[in-house]
């Protein structure tokens, strides 16, 4: 099923660990059915009107951590960054919105339980490096916990940077995508 997300997410790629890409892969594998959506196009990326689909602000987001990771480290030739760590941070992220949200709103553990705790156990118990899930729980505003990894930050900002972008954000995403 890999290959299905890859479409979806095109830089995965862009992932040397092509064995943990898998996995992450499977992370979305087994929410979607743990959900109430048909189909993982149709999952918003919020739920606030006109605010696009998880699926294109996932993308957005990894496209948007691979571009300042390399900007950064060009700029900066002795950082060492783990493109690995940030892109399955990336593609994880938010996986867990597919269950958070429903067609009707927010679901029970939506509401249950801190955004990205969902993600972070999932990708916890799929295997992923601890700096992964230690990324997806802390990327979201909603914890007071300071990011412990520069990928992290990267994320972080990235996100928060295409999350904020109002109410084009899909014009805006399907441009830069284009």
């Amino acid at each position: 099923m890999k290959e299905a997300w890859q479409t979806l997410f095109p830089d995965i790629g862009e992932i040397k660990n092509q064995k943990l890409a898998k996995v992450a892969c499977g992370v979305w594998d087994e929410m979607l059915p743990q959900s109430e959506w048909a189909d993982v196009q149709s999952v918003p990326f919020s739920l606030a009107p006109g605010s696009g689909s998880l699926v294109a602000h996932t993308r957005a987001t990894m496209r948007a951590c691979l571009r300042i990771a390399r900007a950064l480290t060009g700029v900066y030739p002795g950082r060492v960054l783990d493109l690995d760590v940030l892109l399955l941070s990336a593609l994880l992220h938010d996986v867990s919105k597919i269950v958070e949200y429903s067609p009707n709103g927010r679901t029970e553990a939506g509401n249950l339980y801190q955004h990205a705790f969902l993600a972070a156990h999932a990708a916890l118990n799929a295997g992923m490096p601890e700096a992964v899930v230690s990324i997806i729980m802390l990327h979201t505003p909603q914890t007071n916990v300071p990011m412990k990894f520069l990928e992290g930050v990267i994320l972080k900002h990235a996100e928060g940077g295409i999350a904020a972008s109002g109410t084009d954000y899909q014009r805006q995403i399907d441009e830069a995508m284009a």
